[in-house]
């Protein structure tokens, strides 16, 4: 049966979903490269780009003119071909972040759309995303987070879609390879997610289905080549540290180092710091969950699916023992998908008068989820808006050591500088207390250890304070004494 002006019902909410998309883009892109890169991450993976650019080789990547291997290559090739285009490297290096997030909203939009045949489910999942703080401020820069997850969002998609065209079981393998090129076994958690969407919608089909193992083998194709040609090139060397200790170490143990990092509370201390209102809103979708398991409903194995998929990958992450908060960002699409179904169904549920009141608190989250979205995803947000104070005055003494002369650099209790290494080129060291002074050199402080002028007054003398900024100061010590009195 055809509903009357079904047509013009779906034309406006396909314009809605349009629109969000578009929202998306301008929220995504806007000042891009607006401020420098920062460390560690963004600094340390430009580096790579910028020295395998310099090298001559691109398949294998080069970190200081020594082999690469802690990453996948796929970001890095994709941000190098953009920066042919876009020279600017804060730009250049993030756009490939940034498109990968405007492709999830589009592809949670679409998932929604497939399993529910549900227009206002599309486009209020896509809305949950495009206002999940952690999101947008994840894609806004040079991580590998956001094009994996759209290479995860795109595997499920085309797996899907191939209930309908077998031949989308070859995407399922595009997808799959993208996400390992893009950050190694990551890429497969794809595989357990569609295994907890077939076990709840018991639909085994697929089994038997050539165009399925076609894709597997698709997935198999186009990733190990790559993967081939580095252990057959560098053997040991390659899998001690590509597979042992950025993959099997990381799920073991606490690379990072530090007890907050390697606590579960990070996790949880971040979500509902930085994810609010998502994370107190996915509690209170057990609500709706809860009444549509006991009352059914056109969407209940949907709602179920979203559910676990989100408690599988929490479950994942918070096991690891490695942990660090953008790995989270593979979990809100799936947030968006279970507060759009079971949001959908408590509306549907509810009488006139509840319709009403459920769309005022609908409303008020929203408005309360954007504005959260804009203070962290624009780093407005104090502890975004401090990094980026850092990443700033780094930048300038990077660029004001491009300048002089070429001498040694050091950094004395200051543990950040893969920003400055990465704009000024020059190597830095750890100076000691007790290191002797016996050649002119450059130094790196923190402006509040500048502020105390701890050096005996012999040695205040021979410092020249070449940039003093809000967070960090860059002094030249030469061996004959100054006239002026720091």
């Amino acid at each position: 049966m055809t509903l009357p002006y079904a047509h013009l019902y779906s034309n406006k909410w396909t314009a809605a979903c349009m629109m969000l998309f578009v929202v998306s883009a301008f929220l995504f892109l806007y000042n891009l490269g607006g401020t420098a890169l920062r460390d560690y991450d963004e600094a340390i993976y430009s580096q790579v780009i910028k020295d395998t650019l310099a090298s001559g080789d691109i398949v294998t990547l080069s970190r200081f003119s020594s082999p690469w291997f802690e990453k996948p290559p796929l970001y890095f090739w994709s941000a190098m071909a953009v920066q042919q285009l876009i020279p600017a490297p804060e730009w250049a290096y993030r756009l490939p972040s940034a498109l990968a997030g405007i492709a999830s909203i589009a592809l949670v939009m679409l998932i929604g759309f497939l399993v529910t045949r549900s227009y206002p489910i599309a486009f209020f999942a896509g809305l949950v995303l495009l206002t999940s703080p952690p999101f947008l401020a994840v894609v806004r820069e040079v991580r590998h987070d956001a094009p994996v997850t759209a290479a995860i969002l795109f595997t499920l998609y085309a797996f899907l879609k191939a209930k309908e065209e077998p031949r989308w079981y070859l995407g399922m393998g595009l997808g799959i390879a993208l996400g390992v090129l893009t950050k190694s076994v990551i890429g497969l958690l794809a595989g357990p997610l569609i295994l907890i969407w077939v076990v709840v919608q018991r639909d085994y089909t697929w089994v038997k289905n050539a165009y399925f193992w076609l894709g597997c083998a698709l997935a198999v194709v186009l990733a190990a080549p790559w993967h081939i040609y580095e252990y057959v090139r560098y053997g040991a060397a390659f899998s001690a540290s590509y597979l042992q200790a950025h993959i099997l170490e990381r799920f073991e143990s606490n690379v990072i180092g530090g007890a907050v990092t390697g606590s579960n509370l990070t996790y949880i201390t971040y979500l509902f710091t930085f994810a609010l209102p998502w994370s107190v809103t996915t509690i209170a979708g057990l609500v709706p969950l809860s009444i549509m398991l006991r009352a059914g409903g056109a969407h209940l194995r949907s709602a179920v699916a979203f559910f676990l998929q989100i408690l599988f990958l929490l479950a994942f992450f918070f096991l690891a023992a490695t942990k660090l908060p953008y790995y989270l960002t593979l979990v809100y699409p799936f947030v968006a998908l279970f507060l759009a179904t079971v949001g959908q169904f408590l509306y549907e549920k509810s009488t006139d008068q509840w319709k009403k009141i459920v769309l005022g608190i609908a409303a008020f989250v929203f408005v309360a989820a954007f504005a959260q979205t804009i203070n962290v995803g624009y780093h407005f947000h104090a502890k975004m808006r401090a990094n980026d104070l850092l990443a700033s005055d780094e930048k300038k003494i990077g660029l004001a050591l491009q300048r002089e002369e070429d001498l040694p650099v050091y950094a004395f209790k200051y543990d950040y500088w893969d920003t400055i290494r990465y704009y000024g080129g020059k190597r830095i060291q750890m100076m000691q207390e007790d290191q002797l002074l016996d050649e002119p050199f450059f130094l790196v402080l923190p402006r509040g250890f500048f502020d105390i002028k701890p050096f005996p007054s012999e040695l205040t003398v021979r410092f020249t304070p070449l940039y003093v900024g809000e967070a960090v100061v860059l002094l030249r010590y030469d061996l004959i004494p100054r006239a002026q009195v720091l």
